[in-house]
């Protein structure tokens, strides 16, 4: 009853948690990472995830059976394609994540080349001028110190950094 219960439930998620498209990628402290997106300005592998589904339940089943000592029962290896054949009204919401996503990305695009140019503003103010007057929350000018100066040029490459390399 139990390992039918598990399996069952497995069934019902794994097709709807696992994504088509996974990246792998080793950073620079050697570390593997995983994602759902391709990285930017990494290399990344490409690892297909199709009928993934049913060796994670088929793994699972066998497990399971392995520990109570009972037979283990496999899933027929179609039982991942049936799940992914859509009809038209789920391929009509998945063509509209897809343009939602487009949409996004372009978003995304247009904001980090507004803080690139706002980055690159800033940073080059404050490196024109070693001596900077700014206006204090009470309305009194005063003359920056160094200290401040140096945090907000740092802040600044640190902002042209990430938003000035292309994707």
């Amino acid at each position: 009853m139990r390992k039918s219960l598990v399996l069952f439930v497995l069934m019902g998620i794994t097709s709807s948690v696992l994504a088509e498209e996974v990246y792998r990628w080793v950073d620079a402290d050697g570390v593997v990472n995983f994602t759902q997106q391709r990285p930017r300005e990494v290399t990344a592998e490409e690892i297909s995830t199709r009928n993934s589904n049913v060796n994670i339940v088929n793994n699972v089943a066998q497990n399971t059976a392995a520990m109570s000592g009972q037979q283990p029962q496999s899933l027929p290896a179609t039982v991942g394609d049936q799940s992914r054949q859509m009809d038209a009204a789920q391929q009509e919401m998945l063509d509209g994540l897809r343009a939602e996503e487009a949409q996004r990305q372009i978003e995304l695009a247009d904001a980090r080349d507004s803080n690139c140019k706002k980055s690159r503003d800033v940073l080059a103010r404050l490196t024109a001028k070693p001596r900077i007057r700014v206006r204090g929350s009470d309305g009194v000018e005063r003359m920056m110190p160094e200290d401040e100066r140096q945090r907000r040029i740092d802040d600044a490459q640190r902002g042209v950094a990430n938003n000035c390399t292309s994707a």
